[in-house]
């Protein structure tokens, strides 16, 4: 078994066509990261199929998965004393077709266990400026969000995480999360509505 592993080791590695073949894999390969990476298109309907994609409107203009970083729900284990596991998602767009700027990030974290047959479940919003404020007494039934908007570059940031109104509905939660928010939200200077909110996401593990 040995030697005829080493014989097609050597068959993809040393001959033309096989490092042709690897070419074309490799090519293969970044290709998929990069439409990984794309922009993604406005969801006009939720959905549960782990297609990675998420998207919102911020005072009722379209707002898409960006390009400039990846955007994903992760389930974290053993967070000090809050709870058995933990759910947070990170989720960076920008305006549809507008080239990134502005661009902004949804934030938010569920410090409790989370059960299939307590799905679908909507959690009421609690706005956080800054993680370590939530390693305090804390409330583990609310959602914990905040969005950071980029209005110029980023270089330059606005924290909301006044929570007017809103919620955050889980619908999906095994090897893949789903869901739906909708909430006003304020700065010290401004307020944001973001509504018709869905993400459909593969989980990572932390």
């Amino acid at each position: 078994m040995g030697k005829l592993f080493g014989k097609l080791f050597c068959l993809v590695t040393c001959t033309p066509a096989g490092k042709m073949v690897l070419k074309i894999l490799m090519i293969a390969s970044v290709i998929t990261l990069i439409i990984d990476s794309c922009e993604g298109d406005y969801l006009n309907e939720p959905t549960s199929k782990g297609i990675n994609s998420f998207s919102f409107k911020v005072n009722g203009q379209k707002w898409v998965k960006s390009a400039v970083i990846p955007s994903y729900p992760f389930m974290g284990i053993n967070l000090n004393r809050f709870a058995e596991s933990w759910l947070s998602g990170f989720f960076q767009g920008d305006i549809e077709g507008d080239n990134n700027i502005p661009g902004g990030i949804v934030e938010w974290v569920i410090l409790q266990h989370l059960k299939i047959s307590d799905l679908p479940k909507t959690f009421s919003l609690m706005g956080f400026a800054d993680y370590p404020e939530l390693y305090g007494d804390i409330d583990t039934s609310y959602c914990y969000l905040r969005f950071t908007f980029f209005p110029v570059n980023y270089n330059e940031r606005i924290i909301f995480s006044d929570i007017v109104n809103g919620n955050l509905e889980i619908n999906r939660f095994d090897s893949i999360c789903s869901g739906t928010f909708s909430f006003n939200i304020a700065s010290d200077k401004d307020t944001l509505s973001i509504t018709d909110g869905k993400f459909d996401y593969e989980i990572k593990y932390y």
